[in-house]
């Protein structure tokens, strides 16, 4: 979007409209298409580029390339004062359109004092500034537009943030539940956080960027109940066919966190001596960590493989303890048996 407002700021001295983007994508057959972040973000950088531009054709003393440049970032800064942005990366590049603007505005000054027709404001040069402040150089109806379709957006993503935060809570509730025993509140808590993203799914279906960040979180954290759930009552593994309303992304996340759970189980059952619960939880994180090794995992999944590691090899030492236990030996308070001092004849050897 950037260099396209450029090109067609050159050529015309107005700002390109999100439609003209579009059409141009459309054009060139790339089956791409621009969302209004995306052509805010663009233009608003545009607009920062244009104080250079200017330098530019300051130094060739153009003055009026210097004055529709100023007009338009000037215009377009009026229309994004009506926005409501969030903190974000167009937050922060709007803040340095008022930066652009000064800039524009004070090398205007310095060409005018250093005019040789300073002072000069005849017949002409009013002709002139009359027709420049006729002439818009930004399509404020379109960029209302986006205004407006931003805003609907932005209440489509509160009511959904709200309602998410309701459905990671029962999920989370749901696991302590299943820690304790209490299968039938973990039931009743796992269907309340399924019926609730049931709910937002015609929302997210209308506005896809909106299933990325707490809603998804919130899916992540009812895979992992799920999982949970099957892994306590059925003794296996469940599988994506078992939580439809989760994507395969959502589905893996709360795969790598049903091993933390499987973990803390594991501990419970290991203070009771129960050496076939342990050994099941082991073979279960190994499993899982055999599977999500041989996949390309985007990072916020990847760096939960550590995690995962760490727990593999805390269910080993584990059993190891409860052998020695068993075989009425005690492990010492770091872990592993610490081998014996060698002999002096050892050493000598």
């Amino acid at each position: 979007v950037r260099a396209l407002a450029y090109r067609y700021f050159l050529k015309t001295g107005k700002l390109v409209k999100l439609s003209d983007v579009n059409a141009m994508l459309d054009s060139a057959s790339t089956g791409l298409s621009f969302r209004d972040e995306e052509y805010l973000g663009g233009v608003i950088s545009f607009a920062q580029d244009l104080s250079r531009y200017a330098i530019g054709r300051a130094t060739l003393r153009d003055e009026q390339s210097v004055l529709i440049a100023r007009d338009l970032v000037s215009e377009l800064m009026a229309c994004l004062l009506k926005f409501d942005f969030r903190n974000g990366s167009i937050r922060r590049k709007f803040d340095g359109i008022k930066y652009a603007l000064k800039r524009l505005e004070n090398i205007l000054y310095e060409l005018s004092v250093t005019s040789d027709n300073a002072g000069d404001d005849g017949p002409k040069s009013k002709r002139a500034k009359i027709e420049e402040e006729k002439s818009e150089r930004v399509d404020v109806a379109e960029i209302d537009e986006v205004r407006a379709r931003m805003e609907a957006r932005d209440e489509l993503r509160e009511k959904v943030i709200k309602r998410t935060r309701d459905s990671q809570k029962s999920a989370k509730q749901a696991i302590f539940a299943l820690h304790r025993g209490d299968q039938a509140r973990a039931d009743k808590l796992i269907l309340e956080s399924e019926e609730i993203a049931a709910e937002l799914l015609p929302i997210i279906e209308k506005e896809p960027q909106l299933r990325y960040g707490s809603f998804a979180n919130s899916l992540e954290e009812y895979a992992e109940a799920k999982l949970f759930k099957l892994w306590l009552t059925e003794q296996r593994l469940g599988t994506p066919d078992d939580m439809l309303i989760c994507n395969e992304e959502e589905f893996l996340g709360g795969l790598c966190d049903l091993t933390g759970e499987v973990g803390r189980n594991a501990v419970a059952k290991g203070t009771s001596r129960d050496v076939t619960a342990v050994q099941f939880a082991l073979v279960t994180n190994m499993t899982v960590m055999n599977l999500l090794e041989g996949l390309a995992l985007p990072y916020n999944l990847g760096k939960k493989l550590g995690p995962l590691n760490q727990s593999v090899k805390k269910l080993e030492q584990m059993l190891y303890e409860l052998s020695l236990t068993q075989g009425g030996r005690t492990a010492p308070s770091g872990g592993m048996v610490e081998d014996e001092e060698p002999t002096a004849k050892e050493v000598n050897e």
